[in-house]
């Protein structure tokens, strides 16, 4: 059976999808709550959420001192600071690591990665020619 678990949007070419995110560290604090972000799903970045410092910042989450490397789609390695979060895709939450690039230049898009996509259990079908995109539920996986 196949169940779709979120619509994406197409913004020119990119696929986005909206996803809450909180705060490991203060999510039970009083008056902490998730935000809602939308961020560009990028099936060549290897990790898990990417966002600017400003948008961390943002979103109350405790940066630290880990340092972590990754690459995108077009073969760029990005040095970061990181932190953990929590993300949910309509009542799918998993725990990643939330990427923020030392050094940025221009605006960067949210980037949801292979492993948030794999986190959540969902798996991307897009038709690029009618400009839809999908996020369906994968099988729960087996642990045995």
């Amino acid at each position: 059976m196949r169940i779709i678990v979120a619509n994406c949007r197409y913004e020119g070419t990119k696929i986005m999808v909206p996803f809450l995110l909180s705060n490991l560290i203060s999510e039970k604090e009083p008056g902490n709550t998730a935000l809602i972000w939308e961020g560009q799903i990028d099936t060549g970045f290897s990790g898990y959420i990417m966002m600017s410092f400003a948008d961390a910042q943002h979103n109350n989450l405790e940066l630290t001192s880990s340092l972590g490397s990754w690459t995108l789609a077009n073969g760029q390695t990005i040095n970061s600071i990181d932190t953990m979060g929590k993300m949910t895709l309509v009542g799918r939450s998993a725990f990643g690591i939330v990427n923020s690039p030392i050094q940025q230049t221009g605006t960067l898009n949210i980037l949801i990665g292979q492993k948030m996509l794999e986190a959540w259990n969902v798996k991307l079908e897009a038709d690029p020619v009618n400009k839809i995109a999908q996020l369906i539920g994968l099988p729960p996986k087996n642990n045995s």
